[in-house]
């Protein structure tokens, strides 16, 4: 006999019910007055009452930050949160961990409410069992947990009656595929380049006027499209921004997709308008501007130089290409064409020949 949809969540809020009746909660109530038990879509932010729960959640992602993972967990976990946070009528501040050891202090000293951890790369510290509930978050991830104080037990039994429901719907397998499809896979063919498709395309036409295709190519040199990503110079996120040109570009969370991408964007862009006001244009702007998002304007503007003082063209990234190796040696870097000293650059050649190449790769495999 197949079980209709809505008794697992008609359960799960029951069970709910119970394990809190020896406590009157008012609150509680919210789960009678939710439309539509198993029918996500018709779950109405109003049905939670106003002051159940603090007008801000805090959240931190306590996963793998590696850029070398086959799936985007931590991706995963930053919408499913969102998501809840537009249900409970929550702003939803959602961080990564620093370190590992900082998630568990923040959540005790009260600037984490809610923690999401894997059980089966971390564990709980004794020390805090105690003072701590648990909610296992059925995503499809093996070992993932939502972890909250005591005192935020509301948080956490509108969390699993939400988690629950959603996860039972008909919407959340199209959202797990969007953000655990392997993306770095080469394919033949591709209907989706990463996660971020719709706001790659968004930034880049309203701000840049570039192929959105260029951005993604960039994003997935940068980070391979895991937004937890952080350098050893503390640039985050989908396109590596560093926190000082994040404040230049009025960006408060560098961690937030939407507002990487942003900065990343307009970053390109001021750097694009700058080479264009030299002449540049074409695919040669294009290279240029990658370099400079790559090693610095400045560092650029010396290579140029130093292309001109060889009798080369600065203006073709062919000649600059060629010059840049010769930076590198004694005889060169020591000489007033050369202002900023000694530089490798073999980074930044490559940084340039590989978005490229992903760039013609997507232009020929999107469908």
């Amino acid at each position: 006999m197949k079980i209709p949809r809505s008794i697992p969540v008609l359960l799960t809020a029951a069970i709910l019910m119970l394990a809190c009746a020896d406590r009157p909660s008012p609150y509680l109530s919210i789960y009678k007055d939710v439309h539509g038990f198993g029918q996500y879509d018709s779950w109405q932010a109003r049905a939670i009452p106003h002051g159940l729960i603090p007008d801000t959640l805090k959240c931190e992602i306590a996963m793998n930050r590696s850029m070398y993972m086959k799936s985007n967990g931590i991706g995963l976990q930053y919408e499913l949160l969102k998501k809840f946070g537009k249900w409970a009528g929550a702003k939803m501040d959602i961080r990564p961990y620093e370190n590992d050891s900082t998630h568990w202090e923040n959540l005790l000293n009260g600037n984490t409410d809610i923690l999401v951890l894997n059980m089966d790369i971390d564990t709980l510290p004794k020390r805090i069992a105690d003072n701590v509930i648990t909610g296992k978050n059925d995503d499809g991830i093996k070992g993932n947990f939502y972890i909250t104080m005591k005192g935020n037990s509301r948080i956490m039994e509108l969390l699993n009656y939400w988690n629950s429901a959603y996860l039972s719907g008909n919407e959340y397998p199209a959202l797990y595929r969007k953000y655990m499809t392997d993306y770095n896979r080469k394919r033949r063919k591709l209907s989706q380049i990463s996660p971020y498709d719709e706001i790659i395309k968004e930034q880049s036409s309203k701000y840049l006027g570039w192929d959105w295709k260029i951005i993604a190519a960039i994003i997935q040199k940068e980070s391979r499209f895991f937004m937890g990503v952080e350098s050893s110079r503390g640039a985050t996120g989908l396109m590596q921004i560093r926190p000082n040109i994040a404040q230049a570009y009025g960006i408060d969370n560098i961690f937030d997709p939407e507002q990487n991408i942003h900065a990343g964007t307009l970053y390109l862009k001021d750097i694009s308008d700058r080479l264009s006001d030299n002449g540049l244009e074409g695919e040669e702007l294009i290279k240029f501007t990658l370099a400079s998002f790559n090693a610095g304007e400045a560092r650029i503007r010396d290579c140029r130089n130093f292309t001109k003082s060889l009798g080369l063209d600065p203006d073709s990234w062919s000649d600059v290409e060629k010059s840049i190796p010769l930076m590198n040696l004694r005889e060169y870097y020591t000489t007033d064409a050369i202002r900023l000293g000694r530089f490798n650059g073999k980074e930044t050649i490559n940084y340039v020949r590989e978005v490229m190449e992903t760039y013609r790769l997507y232009c020929s495999v999107f469908s």
